[in-house]
């Protein structure tokens, strides 16, 4: 987890920094760059959430908590997304779809912590059981029938 959230707070701070740069690779017009500049930081805003958001989902799905994974996918896509777009364009008069994905995907994230946080605990407990058990000592007991033995 930690790993790939890294990865995606590296790339997020390389689309905030040279988004012109990213898109005049595979476009000259100074206009398309523009908008496209724009488009990619708000994009690249989410990004960073996206190392956290699918390794909880892999994390619920081993653990057994199939719903609680299939939660975070459609928690992103139709929970947040569809009321984000309609939020944002009735309120602040956005109707570009990639404020909305961006809004949806930071609401995902908060689920997918909240989500997350039991299987954390139950992962921290069970390391200090086996701590535990490493720690105490292991005593052997030899049989007095056994005494020539030694």
């Amino acid at each position: 987890m930690i790993v790939i959230t890294v990865f995606a707070v590296v790339f997020t701070i390389t689309g905030l920094t040279i988004p012109s740069s990213i898109i005049s690779i595979s476009c000259n017009d100074p206009e398309i760059i523009d908008a496209g500049s724009r488009a990619f930081r708000v994009v690249n805003i989410f990004f960073s959430t996206f190392g956290f958001v699918i390794t909880s989902t892999d994390l619920l799905q081993v653990f057994g908590k199939g719903i609680a994974a299939r939660l975070l996918p459609m928690s992103k896509q139709d929970f947040f997304l569809i009321p984000a777009i309609i939020f944002l364009q009735k309120i602040f008069e956005l109707n570009e779809d990639h404020f909305s994905r961006t809004v949806a995907s930071y609401f995902a994230l908060f689920v997918a912590a909240f989500l997350s946080v039991a299987i954390f605990k139950k992962l921290k407990s069970q390391s200090r059981e086996l701590s535990l058990r490493e720690r105490q000592p292991v005593i052997i007991r030899i049989s007095p029938v056994h005494d020539h033995l030694l």
